[in-house]
């Protein structure tokens, strides 16, 4: 929240200050024991907590959405006291749900349904959701119409091609299960195309092995050489950068790391060769201690100053007919993520089986990783013959 939640003479508030005024906003919830609340919320303690709660997070989004509106009109300008309180006199229409309460009920469906992974996924839209609604204002299922996708796909530009192709994908499917519950939409939403496609697999960005071997002997220290190290750790296990964080010692048996990745909640088996095992007992299980984007960031400054992948990448992606073509320095094309592919690249030259690819990597959808086959494995010509089977008498004719 912009401002925040707080206790103010036992009722709670919304509290806001533009550096003159203060906004004390109640929620219309009063506590007999102020102790019940804490981080912005009610403990079960309190008497109707749960109905409580609602009711003071729906206050709290509605000034946040305000406050949202105001600063992306007003090029970052936050509002005044007195805009807030003009906005909040304002009747709210209660014969129209909001976007946001409609998406939890949605969100629910998908919990009953799908598996951890997908439903995870759509956990990811609603906060991309949530962050333009309170940005345009547009709040209510009468707005989502062939504009609010298009605008959505455009405020979601600075993610990834597959990230937003993803999220418009995932948003149609929330828009079907409006109209089959009969809710007012625009129909057309589901005709809408996309201007962002995925990328093609041939822009599937790895480590080769010299790179990978000059960037193992670069002499470095602290920081650099921590993220250098992670980097190495990512391309010899395959797992996601977001796993880094739950290994333990407990986690290693035989020379296997077994973890359950936290996107799919699918068990890995990954085999640790010299390396990875060094890095883990160099660093006591503790590998990263970084966000992501940090360690993006350094990882491409380390290979930019040391000359590693310093060369042009033709990086492709369809927008609408017409396919766009993007040279950049192959070190600025390196994240976490291509730690990831080059484990799966490496293992399908080294003619690993796909079932132990995927035991190592957690997947369950063989397409995924035979996009890295068609792209990295050996083409074979010896079928060309037909079935030759050894000592196979031949028919009289």
């Amino acid at each position: 929240m912009l401002g925040k939640l707080t206790v103010y003479k036992n009722r709670i508030v919304y509290y806001y200050r533009d550096g003159k005024k203060t906004l004390r906003y109640a929620t219309g919830v009063t506590l007999k024991n102020p102790v019940n609340f804490q981080n912005g919320k009610l403990s079960k303690n309190e008497i109707d907590f749960a109905k409580k709660n609602m009711k003071i997070l729906s206050v709290g989004k509605r000034i946040d959405g305000i406050i949202m509106q105001y600063i992306g009109n007003n090029n970052g300008l936050k509002p005044e006291v007195d805009y807030i309180k003009r906005e909040l006199e304002k009747p709210e229409d209660s014969q129209i749900k909001s976007i946001l309460e409609l998406f939890a009920e949605f969100y629910e469906d998908v919990q009953k349904k799908t598996k951890y992974g997908t439903y995870k996924m759509y956990k990811l839209l609603r906060n991309s959701l949530e962050k333009f609604v309170n940005t345009t204002g547009k709040k209510n299922i009468t707005q989502i119409d062939y504009d609010f996708i298009s605008s959505f796909e455009d405020f979601l530009s600075g993610y990834s091609n597959a990230t937003v192709v993803k999220r418009i994908t995932q948003f149609k499917r929330f828009v079907k299960w409006l109209i089959k519950k009969d809710y007012s939409v625009d129909k057309r939403v589901l005709e809408y195309e996309m201007a962002t496609k995925r990328l093609s697999s041939d822009t599937i960005i790895v480590f080769e092995e010299d790179e990978i071997i000059k960037l193992s002997e670069l002499s470095l220290s602290g920081h650099q050489e921590r993220v250098r190290d992670v980097m190495l750790f990512l391309i010899m296990t395959g797992i996601r950068y977001s796993d880094l964080n739950q290994i333990n010692n407990h986690q290693v048996k035989n020379g296997v790391l077994e973890i359950f990745a936290t996107k799919t909640n699918e068990k890995c088996e990954i085999p640790l060769n010299v390396t990875a095992n060094d890095i883990l007992l160099k660093y006591h299980y503790k590998i990263s201690l970084m966000a992501e984007q940090v360690f993006n960031r350094s990882i491409k400054e380390i290979l930019r100053q040391k000359d590693i992948c310093n060369y042009d990448i033709q990086k492709d992606f369809k927008r609408n007919n017409f396919t766009k073509y993007i040279i950049k320095k192959k070190y600025d094309l390196i994240s976490s993520k291509v730690g990831r592919a080059s484990f799966i690249s490496h293992l399908i030259k080294q003619k690993c089986s796909l079932n132990q690819i995927m035991r190592a990597t957690g997947h369950k959808q063989l397409q995924v990783v035979m996009s890295y086959m068609r792209r990295f494995g050996e083409k074979d010509n010896s079928f060309t013959k037909g079935l030759e089977i050894e000592n196979l008498k031949k028919l009289s004719i």
